[in-house]
């Protein structure tokens, strides 16, 4: 049972450094003039037909394999909204990630919206934000945001 213990515990331990180090970066100054960052799902190419304002927005379902407990109030930082998902069936067009030296939600959506728009989406599924931090441990500090979604476009 101690052996199961110690197995338990390191365990934990590697999944929140891992975590925690996942936030870490190097280069702020870098990663924000490098944003936004686009990785394709699909190679195809559509037109867009819906106005970059009228993009719809879901946000991240937060799970218990999902939530970030270990970081103190993980809410403020990671949720953008109340759960949510498209009622129609839908393909994934791109994984998009804008990072950004402050919080702030409204030029970030902006900016999503956009690239969905250029992209030929109609919606932005997984919707949430992870902070930025200065160290790979625990008590770093937050010194900015990427703001993460799912382009997708009805089928």
């Amino acid at each position: 049972m101690h052996q199961l213990f110690k197995v338990t515990l390191l365990t934990l331990t590697l999944l929140l450094t891992s975590c925690v180090s996942s936030y870490h970066v190097d280069d702020l100054a870098q990663e924000s003039a490098g944003s936004p960052y686009i990785t394709k799902i699909i190679e195809n190419n559509f037109s867009p037909r819906t106005p970059a304002n009228k993009i719809q927005l879901y946000y991240k379902h937060w799970g218990l394999l999902t939530r970030p407990n270990a970081v103190e109030n993980w809410e403020q930082i990671f949720v953008m909204g109340d759960s949510s998902s498209p009622k129609w069936k839908y393909l994934e067009l791109s994984h998009v990630v804008v990072a950004q030296l402050h919080k702030d939600d409204i030029k970030a959506i902006n900016e999503l919206r956009n690239l969905a728009n250029r992209q030929g989406g109609d919606g932005i599924t997984n919707l949430h934000r992870e902070p930025m931090i200065n160290s790979p441990e625990f008590g770093a500090k937050i010194i900015g945001f990427r703001y993460i979604g799912t382009v997708v476009r009805k089928m």
